[in-house]
């Protein structure tokens, strides 16, 4: 259930904002060399959360009268990838039947283990793709979800380096 939250809130917030596994090392991946964006330190507030939080939000153009979107999202419970994607994936295809896993990746990411999903989903009779990783800590998750109308391309390279470029630093 607490999975299907997580999913449900991703879904929720991209809205509100307007299958086989391979090894990709994101730890490796450089940051884009044309990048003109900028490193935030959050107060520990921010990611030290009771409760899972949104607790960033980008905003991109509107693409066919939707604003594509990235946030990202911290989920406080100990598990393990293997269990959290688990319930993730029978969550995600019980509420949304019509669901297209379009690729999923094992991954590392700042040593700890990760997962990244690309699929399209129906949400308020718009179909949408959404490009996600998954990255679990020591005791919460990390979700970074970037969604798009289905079909367009506008973003997926920005959104591409945006989960690329996601790392986990300190403790």
């Amino acid at each position: 259930m607490r999975c299907l939250k997580l999913l449900g809130l991703s879904f929720i917030a991209a809205m509100l904002a307007g299958a086989a596994a391979e090894t990709h090392p994101a730890d490796s991946t450089p940051a884009p060399a044309n990048t003109k964006g900028f490193s935030i330190l959050p107060p520990p507030s921010v990611t030290n959360v009771k409760e899972r939080t949104v607790v960033a939000t980008f905003q991109m153009g509107v693409d066919d009268g939707f604003v594509s979107n990235i946030n990202i999202i911290v989920d406080p419970v100990k598990t393990t990838l293997a269990a959290y994607m688990e319930q993730a994936l029978k969550d995600l295809t019980d509420a949304k039947p019509g669901e297209v896993l379009k690729s999923r990746q094992e991954r590392k990411v700042s040593g700890r283990p990760a997962e990244f999903l690309d699929y399209e989903a129906t949400m308020q009779q718009r179909r949408l793709r959404f490009m996600q990783l998954v990255v679990v800590d020591d005791d919460r998750v990390f979700i970074v979800t970037c969604t798009a109308p289905a079909g367009t391309i506008a973003h997926q390279k920005e959104f591409q380096d945006c989960i690329d470029s996601f790392r986990l630093e300190g403790k």
